[in-house]
């Protein structure tokens, strides 16, 4: 559309360079043939005739003489003219067209000027137009991306993607770019902060100008001013993603980003191990009353000082991650309120393990042949027909009706049955032999329903493995986890003050800074990478789609020394999808260089190829200057060569286009590098903007270090115990039934319209045999739809009227039925939609700007746990979940992954949520 635009504007000028050739050739020959004339004032008098109008051929003004271009035609054509001075008026002839000649000289000189040469390539640097659009004059928001060189504005680029920064060491990326950005960013961000730097410059106008929360983890900060951290946190606990969330975590702990020869095999089996002991160790904590584990307590686990590795596993294995009355699925009642409100509730317990896994256990013979040897009420036949005829089969409702059956029978005789776990007799085995005698021999098999599936299979994959094998996977799994055992670093990660969901919170904006030192950088990058990827995963994976009009909040990491967290396959992997989630990274590099050595050739150009926007700092390296100078491109130019036949014979001069790169690699690395940089937007010219330092602009010196950072870190979403843990993933539970209920509801109507077109159909069927009536009133019975359809045979005559009235019954009853099921299906969307309007009621934070827990409600909860009944194990507290009311203030309440629809309305009003 330009390049037209552009053509139309150029013959719009060769139009007018020829007109006025032409009007000056003949004003010239006028002139002339006057001059001759002596200006004789007749000529004047002579005039042109346009219609009703007459044009005088010239007038004058006292000396002046002054003549239409095109008077000499009139008086050629004037007899008494050509009579008197046939000579004067027929010279000069010459005049137009030398003029045209000169006008066509002009529009082919001007021509060859703007003739586009585009033979080997059309790369030019972007105009003022082209600036403005490529989106780069947001007004007060954004990523700073230089100065504008026509207008000296700064660019801002504030669109969904993502950019790439490549800056040598002390090019100005800080000061110019990264300071700049945080004081301009207005919406949530992260900073990777290597040198504090950033946390000193930026946190103190974030906070106090732009109402933000900051929050600063320092992993090695002494003094009790960072918030914590604990990775265990990000556990979306007891909930369908656990495992995937448990793995997440487990695959950056020990996959190091650096490229090794060594076999996958170690790393997968150490990622197995780890599975299942943070799997353990997080039911266990929960069913022991116990705080959230942290990376610390795993590396204790496996370097366990009393156990060996045969009794550590086979307890892992046989430990009852679940109590007897969560898989038996009891109801009970708990008192609420004081004093005259009083009162009870009726709750019930829930199975998170069938709740999550669904029939996670399905070697019911030993467990039935239990029931059956019991001398008190034992397993009947009928009960073992319903359990047992359908063993070995497949995971579905056949296998999962059998499991519930099994449990039916197990609740029928709670009070005869053990649950008693073979883990103390473990303890004093001396190796795996004895221990296998011991979990043979054990009486009851039943405590094997109260273990968790995955646990089990991680412990029995150690247990068959060579002893050898055994160590050096074991050895595998607690190196990336020996980091943890620095004391600080304990103290740094035993909680969280935060979580990442903070950082997507619509109503609170949140900065949140990585603070390292430059000595700890190497130390600390395992836990550098493990906080950036489970970052970069939770925020990816909570954002959703299925409501476009849902305010969302913006989040901008801004990755400084990225190579410093080696190969992150998640960035490369989310750099494509995660724009659409509001997330917009920023990967900072010091050359290309650095990142092929890390990511390979490949892997550069996913990471390059999903950066829409790029800006290069004038390059140290020549590699990073070839690749830009090959990505701006060619442009054509014209060359002359001039050959000779001899010193006195003469020679000849040729033109000839030739193409050239619009920056050749060293004119890159020549770059001004205290003045210029390069800005590529995808799709547009290449930009040579001009760079700023912030100490250099009024408007960032009045920002930049003007309010200090705060003196400690602020906090958020605290978790530091299960109740808590529970509270923050209730609204993804209640979004998780929420989506299933409308799964289900869309399958009702479905099987609805279904069976509502099937009576249509039976009707039409109906209506099709009239005869049937007119045989009735003529005396004769009436013929059979079915014996018609299938047969075709005819009923025999009469008047008997039963059939008939049967016949019209049956279509009545079809159609009432129909309307029946519309009356049901309306009545359940209602209800439906009360339990959800309940539900969400009901779940509302108290404190919606601030999620944190006061310290006062802690030692509450603390205090309180004394109070929680007690049931299993035997003289330790048990833990019970709620599916009647979120978790709120009150210890004795603990929440419940439950079905959250039948929450009730005498209990919502009694205890607020604490999400």
């Amino acid at each position: 559309m330009e390049n037209s635009n552009s053509k139309k504007h150029i013959w719009l000028i060769y139009l007018c360079i020829m007109v006025f050739a032409v009007l000056l050739g003949n004003w010239l020959k006028t002139s002339l043939i006057a001059a001759d004339a002596g200006y004789l004032e007749y000529l004047e008098q002579s005039s042109v005739q346009l219609g009703v109008f007459s044009i005088p051929n010239g007038f004058s003004l006292g000396s002046l003489h002054i003549y239409q271009p095109f008077a000499w035609k009139t008086w050629v054509a004037d007899p008494i003219i050509q009579e008197n001075m046939p000579d004067i008026v027929n010279s000069y002839g010459i005049c137009p067209l030398a003029a045209i000649l000169l006008g066509a000289g002009m529009c082919y000189l001007l021509s060859k000027k703007n003739q586009t040469l585009d033979s080997h390539g059309t790369a030019e640097f972007a105009s003022a137009k082209d600036i403005e659009k490529l989106g780069l004059t947001a007004k007060d928001n954004g990523v700073v991306c230089g100065r504008n060189p026509y207008t000296d504005k700064i660019m801002l680029h504030d669109g969904p993607e993502h950019i790439f920064l490549a800056a040598p060491t002390r090019s100005g990326k800080g000061v110019g770019i990264i300071i700049p950005t945080g004081i301009i960013w207005k919406h949530s961000i992260f900073f990777f902060d290597p040198k504090g730097e950033l946390w000193a410059s930026t946190a103190g106008f974030r906070q106090k100008i732009l109402k933000q929360k900051v929050l600063k983890f320092e992993p090695l900060c002494s003094d009790g001013s960072a918030a914590k951290w604990n990775p265990y946190a990000e556990i979306n606990f007891q909930s369908y993603e656990e495992y995937s969330d448990v793995t997440t975590i487990n695959e950056t702990m020990v996959k190091t980003g650096e490229q090794t020869n060594s076999d996958p095999f170690w790393n997968d089996s150490a990622i197995n191990v780890l599975n299942g002991v943070v799997m353990h160790l997080m039911y266990k904590n929960c069913q022991e009353n116990r705080e959230l584990p942290c990376p610390t307590d795993v590396f204790s686990f496996l370097s366990s000082p009393n156990l060996n590795t045969d009794q550590l596993f086979s307890i892992m294995k046989v430990y009852p991650h679940i109590s007897p009355e969560e898989f038996m699925e009891l109801e009970y009642e708990e008192e609420v309120g004081d004093g005259a409100e009083k009162r009870k509730l009726k709750k019930q317990y829930h199975n998170p393990l069938k709740e999550v896994y669904g029939t996670y256990y399905t070697d019911f013979a030993p467990i039935v042949d239990y029931l059956k040897s019991l001398k008190a009420n034992p397993l009947t036949d009928e009960e073992y027909s319903s359990i047992m005829d359908m063993e070995g089969k497949n995971p579905t409702e056949e296998l999962q009706a059998a499991f519930e059956n099994l449990r039916k029978a197990i609740v029928v005789r709670k009070d005869l049955v053990s649950w008693k776990s073979p883990m103390s007799k473990i303890r004093s085995c001396k190796d795996i032999k004895e221990i296998e005698a011991v979990i043979n021999t054990h009486k009851s098999p039943l405590y094997k329903l109260l273990v968790h599936a995955k646990v089990a299979e991680s412990a029995a994959n150690i247990l068959e493995g060579a002893k050898e094998t055994r160590q050096s996977i074991l050895s595998s799994a607690k190196t990336p986890l020996a980091l943890y055992q620095d004391p600080l670093i304990r103290k740094n990660t035993a909680v969280s003050d935060f979580c990442f969901r903070d950082l997507m919170n619509p109503e609170q904006a949140i900065s949140l800074y990585m603070v390292l030192q430059p000595n700890d950088i190497e130390k600390l990058r395992p836990l550098t990478r493990l906080f950036v990827n489970t970052m970069i995963a939770k925020t990816v994976r909570d954002m959703k789609f299925d409501n476009p009009d849902a305010k969302k909040q913006r989040l901008l990491l801004m990755l400084d020394e990225f190579p410093q967290l080696k190969k992150m396959e998640t960035i490369g992997n989310t750099l494509a999808i995660c724009a659409g989630y509001g997330v917009k990274i920023c990967i900072v590099v010091q050359n290309i260089t650095q990142l092929n050595e890390i990511y390979t050739k490949d892997g550069s150009n996913k990471i390059l190829s999903n950066s829409q926007v790029q800006i290069y700092m004038t390059p140290s390296e020549y590699d990073t200057a070839k690749v830009l100078s090959d990505t701006i491109g060619d442009k054509t130019i014209t060359a002359q060569s001039t050959s000779s036949n001899g010193l006195f014979k003469g020679g000849s001069t040729s033109t000839s286009e030739q193409g050239r790169k619009l920056l050749n690699p060293d004119e890159i690395m020549r770059m001004d590098k205290d003045k210029n940089q390069l800005v590529l937007v995808q799709g547009g010219k290449p930009i040579m903007a001009k760079k700023i330092r912030w100490y250099k602009e009024p408007y960032f010196k009045k920002r930049v270090f003007a309010i200090s950072a705060p003196i400690f870190s602020d906090t958020c979403t605290a978790i530091r115990d299960y109740e808590q843990l529970f509270a923050i993933h209730a609204a993804e539970v209640a979004d998780i039934k929420e989506r299933q209920e409308k799964v289900n509801q869309a399958r009702m109507d479905s099987e609805t319209a279904e069976s509502g077109a099937n009576a249509t159909n039976n009707a039409a069927n109906t209506d099709e045999h009239p005869a049937e009536i007119a045989d009735t009133e003529a005396g004769d019975a009436p013929k059979s739809v079915v014996d018609n359809h299938s047969a075709g045979n005819q009923t025999e005559k009469g008047t008997d009227k039963a059939v008939e009235n049967q016949a019209a019954e049956s279509l009545e009853a079809v159609t009432e039925d129909s309307g029946k099921e519309d009356e049901q299906i309306e009545h359940a969307e209602n209800t439906a939609e009360g339990d959800i309007q309940q539900q969400s009621e009901d779940v509302k934070p108290e404190k919606e700007k601030d999620h944190t827990a006061e310290p006062g409600d802690i030692d509450k909860r603390q205090s309180q746990q004394s109070d929680i009944p007690r049931s299993w194990p035997a003289g330790e507290e048990e833990v019970i979940r709620y599916d009647d009311e979120p978790v709120n203030n009150d210890p004795e309440f603990r929440f419940c992954l439950g079905n959250l629809n039948n929450i009730k309305q005498e209990g919502s009003g009694e205890h607020g949520t604490s999400a």
